[in-house]
């Protein structure tokens, strides 16, 4: 495919992603069955607008609504002093349709031995994201302003959690996401549900590694941190930056698409590099999310490519995932492999897989999560690298969660001279409005 046809074809895409923006103001004052895109009842949190969400690309409910966590300690003096704060966000909600919450979370780890002795990282991550819904309200086809505004920063240290996976020679971050940059909008989009909730359409500055690949304890601020569990060195992920998705669903089945800027930087909002130097990711992603007697399950296929990044001077490449998750009551077990070719990911082959334990000791939001990973690096000079992470989430207070990590990595690809294995332990705390 020559650029010029690459670039045509990003272009008709957008133009496509117009034409049903258009379709849904039509569309949008059509009663509506089901909830309205904004409601509350004083008590529980808002409900999404999407009756069946498509993978992970429909808007999810944001958290820090007043919901009670059942938490280990209660404290009727501070759930008194955040109501009025409460109300005043369902307010904003059920007046004018906009949902967001406000999150601090901390991370601390250590590192058993390092190449340097700069075992310590340490580093906070201040986000703020929602939704504003401005299209059709109480119907079926509601439209929305996504974003994710966000600051990450050290505490002091030498180093951020993301880079104390070099100083012992891990083919893998210790901890996704954790890097340092300004207060940005990392993510800014407009999402549509159009024709009965049956497809959804999302386009602007994405962040297509949360999307791709998901599973439920993928989220590095609350479930699992290190890549093979919170990303996937086997997909060549660009960062946040300029794309479209469109999801089909009939509620069981699903398809989700997209093309994204190859070059996607989180830092900054580039549209000249998604025409004019057409480098794109694109991805396709089937998924059957059935809902048996004992839970609900997810399964996925995700296919990806990548093209060449001439000035970044990376090579271009494809590969796919294989991923499944079932729960069985309070038990979730997962499995993931993944696959490339053409060297643009870290890895060709992983392995990813596990168990999480919810609702420990009967309070529905503490969860222990023990994970295996296993991968082969694209440099062949390397060893393949195995590890495994453990996680134990304690709901503290409804607005803070505490969460003890270890990781061992056994074998660091990129540390020759030593065999021993590598602890790193991690400290997290999360405060959610």
């Amino acid at each position: 495919m020559t650029e010029v046809q690459t670039r045509r074809i990003g272009k008709s895409a957008v133009l496509v992603l117009i034409s049903l923006l258009a379709m849904a103001q039509t569309a949008a004052s059509e009663p509506s069955q089901f909830q309205p895109a904004s409601t509350t009842d004083g008590q529980s949190p808002a409900k999404t607008p999407f009756k069946f969400p498509v993978g992970n690309i429909a808007l999810q409910p944001p958290t820090g609504n007043g919901v009670d966590n059942d938490p280990l300690l209660q404290l009727p003096a501070l759930e008194a002093a955040l109501y009025p704060w409460y109300e005043y966000k369902r307010m904003l909600d059920v007046e004018h349709g906009l949902q967001f919450g406000i999150s601090y979370t901390s991370l601390y780890q250590t590192a058993s031995n390092t190449f340097t002795g700069e075992n310590d990282a340490a580093s906070g991550v201040l986000e703020i994201g929602g939704s504003w819904t401005l299209l059709g309200r109480n119907t079926q086809q509601p439209g929305a302003l996504g974003f994710v505004f966000a600051d990450r920063h050290r505490y002091g240290t030498r180093l951020s959690p993301s880079e104390l996976n070099t100083e012992f020679g891990s083919l893998w971050q210790t901890a996704l996401a954790y890097e340092e940059f300004d207060f940005i909008p990392s993510e800014l989009w407009w999402e549509q549900n159009l024709i009965k909730d049956r497809v959804i359409v999302r386009f602007g500055k994405v962040d297509a590694g949360g999307v791709y690949d998901y599973f439920k304890y993928k989220n590095p601020r609350e479930g699992f941190l290190s890549d093979p569990f919170a990303l996937n060195n086997t997909i060549a992920y660009p960062g946040e930056g300029p794309g479209a998705m469109l999801g089909l669903t009939d509620g069981t089945f699903y398809l989700l698409a997209g093309i994204h800027d190859a070059n996607g930087d989180g830092r900054r909002f580039d549209l000249e590099s998604f025409f004019e130097r057409s480098e794109f990711f694109t991805a396709v992603e089937v998924g059957y999310e059935p809902v048996l007697q004992w839970g609900k399950g997810s399964y996925q296929m995700t296919f990806w490519h990548v093209d060449q990044r001439e000035l970044a001077m990376v090579p271009g490449g494809w590969g796919y995932t294989l991923f499944a998750e079932q729960q069985f009551g309070r038990v979730l077990p997962f499995f993931k492999y993944g696959h490339s070719e053409g060297g643009a990911a870290s890895l060709t082959d992983m392995i990813a897989t596990g168990v999480v334990f919810e609702e420990m000791f009967d309070r529905k939001s503490d969860v222990l999560g023990l994970g295996f990973s296993w991968g082969r690096p694209t440099d062949r000079s390397l060893d393949n690298q195995t590890g495994i992470e453990a996680f134990y989430r304690l709901q503290l207070l409804n607005e803070l969660a505490v969460t003890a990590n270890v990781q061992v990595i056994f074998n660091p690809a990129s540390n020759p001279t030593s065999k021993d294995p590598v602890t790193v332990f991690g400290l997290r705390l999360r405060t959610l409005f």
